[in-house]
């Protein structure tokens, strides 16, 4: 009411008020647009250079990031030149002003899933018009173990949800559908646009924030918390701890992750090393998750280092300039799983569709089918075919119609004449020309094809070499004068790498190591023509890209023949075919790998006798298990990267970074080499004393092998385990090296178990048979378990399972009770009658004593993004409905604002009363000065209101009469009208001056009521000013500290406390504080929420009682027993580890000790009044008098009837009655069957639970009851509720 009598004194003040905020708001407006075309062409050009694919695209986006001209080159207002801009100011700015990730290292964020700009340098991410819900984070750097922390600048507030997510994130993480961080079981997250935290389901909780906040995101992997904070302030708001305990278990590790809608923007600050500092520093022991990407930068580096030995002068390439990278972990990737569909384990298959053989090109495929044809021609003696002149003509005619065109092209661009074109001496010159160019061209083609061959025939001497000397072959032999054995060992390995690979077939690369691990799947691999391959295994390439044809070469040895011996000459002549060499020629000049098999034994003696040889091979193993891996992390890959990759593909892209030329890591080659080096040849010839003894080999080589379990390929880390347990057998002490080295290897190992849990959970409809992948994983943890560094590197009870796995049974019974072989019920992997004995009942919740709270229309306009701000520090407040004047009084000044008010009615009305006498005033002034114009008038009027023709009631009309002919003849009698005719000039000129003289004395009047009427000023409306979140009676959030404008004084009043209570509403006011623009709406409260999901109410809820047949006694009264047990809740969902003590009276105490199944963190507020699952709930009940069921003995009753109460107190809720605590009771009915007399005999000498449960057979359970309340319409229930129709 005082809003609106202070509205028509404050309408032109507000005018001007509203016109200033359209002038903002049009500003802003503009602002925005300018703002969304700039976001609309760096959208754009984003998703252009995103959309380019190939190797060079790739290299040329890497090298666009690295130098920052190159940038600017590259020429229009595309998102990379903003970004160059943006560096350059970032750079110019003091180490303590630096702003945005660090320049030195890659940057660390990629796109989960969508489509996304991201800022390298300031790490600005916003989501574009067609990239859904896209999802971005630092996938890559796995966390699990430590305290992290990490802070999202929100530039808009809209839809996002803030987080973290772990391995298996991605793979059902779909941008289109909706999907982002928080909605699955492998992610946790925050949204305050709609005060939800997410983790499969969404659960109300936190504070809505607003643009500019800073959301601080915490994990503590150790004690297995996440929490959230906003602007710094955490549980005094309203945030804090969101998941804890089983509510989080992740996968593996987890990494930093953000999901966002369309538009939406935020930038991400992750600390660490010359990066930007984190406005909100975190609490003591968190560290910023920037620096684990630097420990991980540290340990590629450290891997890196033992490669340099295979680049000349230790130059890998890379510029010193560009950003270092990192070692990413996706050791729980899926990449590759349909390899272990049981379909394969069952029947035939072909895995050549899951080998990436796609990936090779259509052209080169049919090069290599040209190749064998030639090859097949050679190796029959390299007889021409009957066409064979046809082929050179048409040869030599395709070069002289490209001379000719050639011509053509020349003489159009000299502007040449059709004269001159047609001129036949010109033409003869012309062909003249054309044949020296062609035979200069096949001149120069066979120049290069003598110089290849001639390479080729080197290459293959070598190889033959070292087949004839075999164990006699050493790489002194290749050492020169002006070289070292360094040298001459990397060209052997780079020799034998182009040699013996499988790069022309293809199968080099990712589809290499898969084709191997089909292999040992045993599954079959389509080899069709295009696969086969030819006679380029020597690796020659010819200028135009295409493999030199071999001729043949092939069967030299076997087409010669020997003349001679040690003595010179002699007519005996030797067939050279049936020798070691000619054998192995077929194998050198093909590309099937075999030539290694004949090669083994010289490169066994090689490698024994030179350490130069060992350490390049090692580093060559190094090297291709980490690239074969995909473990680096590339920025012009992860722009590449499509919707769903998940950074197992890209190898070419990597084998393209570094600007040269090289050969894709072949797997066979490599496992061949591995194996080479621990073979026991070289193992004994290797000494001790020397610098790469076997100890070290094995060391360097089970280091390299544990590098490929972090593959995001299944199949390649299934060969990597393989291949490491092979190696850790022979080798134990190679476990400490590789752990004490990378940490991120010892964290692997420590979480080995859960890798193999997880993956058997996946595989459960399966067992008793498991996968390959399995196998391989369980060999390893084996020989780690074998090994002697075990006892440090795993610790007891390391084992733990992800959110998508039921937590297993461990310690239900004692040792000494074994009697079931199990080994599944043993282990804890299954609930079986063999260990479990079922009571059955249910639990009734009696309705709550206390004033139900109304249902809030907040929680629709909060699921649109609509609901009231978060009342904070700095808003404006004025007192509520729930203001209590005998408590607070008028602290908030609304007495002085009222008398305020009254003095200004005052004013008004006195204002009022002088405008009224002043209108009287002028009224009567009018009147005399009418008066004094017009007498007759007077007289007349006087003289007719005598006569009944006018009532006075108003003035005459200067109008003439409406007859305008007066009549000629003249009246009989005496009338005015004539009298006056003839001084009607008279009197027609004398009011003309009259009236000059009274509009002289009337004028000054009208001015002053044209002058502007003095305002009188509206007082103030008794408001104040947040300075302070407090909490209310324990409940942290539920008041407001509030210091008054009007009276100045501070107190602390509610804001959701006592249940509900408002004593302050959020509202809006106008600079002056006079009138309040807008009135926010009250916040749902835990208490109208808790009411929505039923809590309250009276309810009936089943439970079934699984008991451990497997008791002990109690430590503190032997008498007592104590057995373990699973309390099933169904209408929840959910499964309770519990804790039931029999006493010597009969009775039972059930304790909730914690959560096996079911959702830890939402869903539990119909029974605790809060969605967090409560542990420690105690629940006594004792046998009742009778029977369950009616008119029988209790003795021999078949079922035995258990009954208890018990009840709590909801910590976060209160009466809005009285603002007391809401005290929850409930009721457990459980039935048991009751035991033969001989079980009773035996175990239970007084019939009476005193003993626990015997480990006989178990009697059948009790018969389950069937809801009555939560069933089919159509679905009939007996009285009993143990029938259905």
């Amino acid at each position: 009411d005082d809003d609106e009598d202070d509205d028509d004194d404050d309408d032109e003040e507000e005018e001007d008020d509203d016109n200033n905020d359209d002038d903002n708001a049009n500003e802003d407006e503009e602002n925005d647009q300018e703002d969304d075309s700039v976001a609309n062409e760096d959208g754009n050009a984003h998703a252009e250079s995103q959309d380019d694919g190939g190797e060079e695209t790739a290299t040329t986006a890497a090298s666009v990031q690295r130098d920052g001209d190159d940038q600017q080159a590259q020429g229009g207002e595309t998102f990379e030149e903003d970004k160059t801009k943006e560096d350059a100011v970032l750079s110019e700015k003091k180490p303590d002003e630096r702003k945005g990730w660090c320049e030195d290292v890659i940057c660390p964020l990629r796109s989960v899933s969508g489509k996304a700009n991201i800022n390298p340098r300031s790490l600005e991410v916003d989501g574009l018009p067609t990239g859904g819900f896209s999802s971005v984070g630092t996938k890559g750097i796995a966390l699990t173990s430590g305290k992290w922390y990490y802070e999202a600048n929100l530039v808009t507030a809209g839809c996002l949800q803030i987080g973290w997510a772990d391995a298996s994130f991605a793979g059902h993480c779909q941008a289109d559908r909706g999907d982002g961080c928080g909605d699955g079981p492998s992610s946790w997250a925050y949204d305050g646009w709609r005060r939800y935290r997410w983790h499969s389901t969404a659960t109300e909780w936190g504070c809505r924030w607003q643009e500019g906040d800073v959301v601080g995101c915490l994990v503590d992997l150790d004690n297995h918390i996440v929490s959230f904070t906003l602007n710094g302030k955490a549980e005094e708001i309203g945030m804090g701890v969101a998941f804890s305990g089983a509510g989080f278990r992740p996968c593996g590790g987890v990494y930093a992750c953000v999901s966002f809608n369309r538009r939406e923007r935020l930038r991400l600050v992750l600390g660490g090393p010359n990066s930007e500092s984190f406005k909100y520093p975190p609490p003591d022991g968190f560290k910023g998750v920037g620096e684990a990407i630097h420990d991980a930068v540290k340990e590629l580096e450290r891997l890196t280092k033992e490669e340099t030995i295979l680049f000349p002068g230790n130059n890998t390439g890379l510029s010193p300039s560009s950003p270092r990278k990192y070692l990413c972990d996706y050791s729980d990737g899926e990449h590759g799983h349909e390899l272990f569909a049981w379909q394969h384990r069952y029947y035939g298959a072909d895995a050549s569709v899951h080998l990436g053989g796609t990936s090779r090109s259509a052209a080169t495929r049919g090069v290599r089918r040209g190749n064998r044809r030639g090859s097949s021609e050679g190796g029959k003696g390299g007889s021409a075919q009957p066409d064979e002149d046809a082929k050179v003509t048409s040869a030599v005619t395709s070069r002289l119609d490209k001379a000719w065109k050639n011509r053509e092209d020349s003489g159009n661009s000299g502007g040449s004449s059709d004269a001159t074109i047609h001129d036949a001496s010109s033409i003869v010159k012309a062909i003249e020309r054309g044949y020296e160019e062609t035979v200069s061209g096949i001149r120069k083609e066979l120049a290069g094809e003598c110089v290849s061959l001639g390479l080729l025939y080197c290459r293959k001497f070598i190889l033959h070499l070292i087949v004839t000397l075999s164990d006699r072959f050493v790489l002194s032999c290749f050492v020169s004068e002006d070289e070292t054995e360094v040298d001459a060992a990397r060209k052997l390995w780079k020799l034998i790498e182009k040699c013996c690979s499988l790069e022309s077939a293809g199968w080099v690369g990712e589809a290499g190591a898969m084709a191997v691990a089909a292999e040992a799947l045993g599954l079959g691999i389509s080899t069709g023509s295009e696969i086969l391959g030819g006679n380029s295994v020597l690796g020659l390439i010819n200028a135009s890209g295409s493999p030199v044809a071999a001729g043949g070469i092939t069967q030299m040895l076997s087409s010669i023949m020997k003349l001679g011996d040690e003595e010179g000459f002699t007519s005996r002549a030797f067939d050279p075919s049936g020798t070691l060499a000619a054998c192995a020629e077929a194998a050198l000049g093909s590309d099937g790998g075999g030539s290694l098999v004949f090669l083994r034994s010289g490169l066994q003696n090689a490698v024994a006798n030179s350490p130069a040889l060992r350490r390049m091979l090692v580093a060559a193993i190094r090297r291709s298990v980490r690239v074969l891996a995909v473990v680096e992390s590339d920025e012009a890959a992860d722009k590449a990267r499509t919707d769903g990759d998940d950074g197992a593909s890209g190898l070419s892209r990597d084998m393209a970074k570094t600007g040269r030329q090289q050969v894709a890591p072949d797997a066979r080659l490599v496992s061949f080499f591995t194996g080479l080096l621990l073979s026991e040849p070289v193992k004994a010839a290797v000494s001790d004393a020397t610098e790469m003894n076997s100890s070290m080999i094995g060391a360097h080589l089970f280091e390299a092998w544990s590098v490929g379990l972090l593959s995001a390929s299944a199949p390649w880390r299934m060969v990597c385990a393989l291949t490491a347990s092979g190696i850790l057998d022979l080798n134990r002490s190679a476990l400490q090296y590789a752990s004490n080295r990378l940490d991120t290897l010892n964290r692997l190992y420590r979480r080995l178990p859960s890798i193999i849990a997880r993956r058997a959970w996946a595989e459960r409809a399966a067992v008793p048979i498991c996968s390959r992948f399995v196998q391989a994983y369980v060999e390893l943890l084996s020989s780690v378990e074998r090994s002697d560094e075990t006892t440090a590197l795993l610790p007891p009870d390391s084992f733990s399972v992800d959110a998508a796995m039921p937590l297993p049974l461990q310690k239900l019974h004692a040792e000494s009770d074994m009697t079931t072989s199990s080994w599944d019920w043993e282990e804890g992997f299954v609930c079986s009658d063999a260990g479990f004995e079922t009571w059955t009942g249910c639990v009734e919740v009696f309705p709550v004593d206390w004033q139900a709270p109304s249902r809030s229309p907040v929680r629709t306009l909060m699921d649109g993004g609509e609901g009231p701000p978060m009342l904070r520090e700095g808003c404006t407040v004025m007192r509520s409905t729930d203001w209590d004047r005998d408590r607070l009084g008028d602290e908030d000044g609304q007495d002085i604002y009222e008398e305020a008010k009254a003095a200004r009615d005052k004013a008004r009305k006195e204002r009022e009363e002088a405008e009224e006498k002043s209108k009287r005033d002028e009224a009567q002034q009018h009147e005399e000065a009418t008066e004094e114009i017009n007498p007759a008038a007077e007289d007349e009027s006087t003289d007719e209101a005598k006569d009944g023709g006018n009532d006075g009631s108003s003035f005459p009309s200067p109008s003439p009469s409406p007859s305008p002919s007066p009549s000629p003849s003249p009246s009989p009698s005496p009338s005015p009208p004539p009298a006056a005719s003839p001084s009607e000039p008279a009197s027609t000129t004398t009011p003309l001056s009259t009236q000059e003289d009274s509009s002289k004395k009337v004028v000054p009047a009208k001015k002053n009521k044209k002058e502007k009427k003095k305002k009188i000023a509206s007082p103030k409306l008794a408001v104040g000013t947040v300075i302070g979140i407090e909490p209310w009676n324990g409940i942290p959030a539920l008041a407001r500290r509030v210091r008054w404008h009007l009276s100045g004084k501070e107190g602390v009043y509610r804001y959701g406390g006592d249940g509900g209570r408002y004593d302050i509403g959020h509202v809006e006011v106008n600079e002056k504080e006079t009138r309040v623009r807008k009135r926010h709406p009250h916040p749902e409260t835990a208490e109208q929420c808790a009411s929505r999901y039923g809590f309250g109410k009276g309810k009936r809820c089943s439970v079934l009682l699984r008991l451990s047949r497997h008791g002990a006694h109690c430590q503190d009264d032997p008498s007592e027993f104590m057995h373990k047990g699973i309390l099933e809740w169904p209408d929840f969902g959910a499964g309770i580890l519990v804790d039931c003590r029999f006493h010597t009276d009969g009775a039972m105490t059930i304790t909730e000790q914690e959560l096996l199944f079911g959702s830890k963190d939402s869903g539990w507020e119909a029974r605790f009044g809060q969605p967090s699952f409560i542990p420690g709930t105690v629940m006594v009940i004792s046998p009742t008098a009778g029977s369950s069921e009616e008119g029988t003995d209790a003795q021999s009753s078949q079922y035995e009837e258990l009954l208890g109460s018990w009840s709590f107190v909801a910590s976060t809720l209160r009466n809005r009655k009285d603002g007391g605590k809401v005290r929850v009771t409930s009721e457990m009915h459980l039935v048991r069957s009751r035991r033969s007399a001989s079980e009773e005999d035996d175990f239970h000498p007084s019939a009476q639970l005193t003993a626990g449960i015997p480990s006989g057979p178990a009697p059948l359970p009790p018969p389950i009851r069937l809801d009555q309340d939560f069933h089919a319409p159509s679905i009939a229930l007996s009285c009993d509720g143990r029938t259905a129709t």
